[in-house]
């Protein structure tokens, strides 16, 4: 079977010239990976950063308002 759905894998960095705060920023760097789903059009959020959790987020498109 194949796998229908597309990857994107960053590494995502603290910006740092910006001050973090609780809840912002951790300082460190970590992947992160985007997945959609390409049946239902959902986008999935996965972060390997340790110190936030190793946050995940399903995000469903809406259609647009008028």
């Amino acid at each position: 079977m194949t796998d229908r759905n597309t990857r994107l894998t960053i590494t995502e960095a603290t910006d740092e010239s910006k001050e973090g705060g609780p809840f912002l920023c951790t300082g460190v760097t970590a992947p992160t990976t985007y997945t959609l789903d390409r049946e239902t059009g959902k986008l999935v959020y996965k972060s390997q950063d340790e110190a936030a959790g190793r946050p995940v987020a399903r995000m469903v498109k809406q259609p647009a308002a008028d």
